[in-house]
């Protein structure tokens, strides 16, 4: 039986903003940054993932884990291969980014 939707019972979202294309290492632990970029970084622009004093353009990640020190959240450790670890506010992403640039402190 095919019930009619009630629209007074709807709700709209409209398409993600550029804000919601923004992750914040300092505020998000590793799990969540991961499961966020592989989600939707595959869709029309990158993910801007800001740790510290750098923005990467990422679409994908390839790892991470949530073993971490005590403040580690925004520290980038640089792979030969072009990859990088960053720091979040509890583990670290393995990514590997199309762009990296300086930024101020947000």
């Amino acid at each position: 039986m095919l019930v009619k939707q009630d629209e007074t019972k709807s709700s709209y979202h409209s398409f993600p903003s550029d804000e919601d294309f923004v992750a914040r290492a300092q505020q998000w632990d590793a799990r969540r940054m991961y499961n966020f970029i592989r989600g939707v970084g595959h869709w029309d622009r990158p993910i801007e993932l800001i740790a510290g004093s750098d923005l990467f353009l990422v679409r994908d990640v390839l790892s991470y884990s949530l073993e971490s020190r005590k403040d580690d959240y925004g520290e980038v450790a640089e792979s030969i291969n072009g990859t990088v670890w960053v720091g979040c506010k509890l583990g670290w992403v393995h990514a590997h980014p199309d762009l990296r640039r300086r930024i101020d402190k947000l």
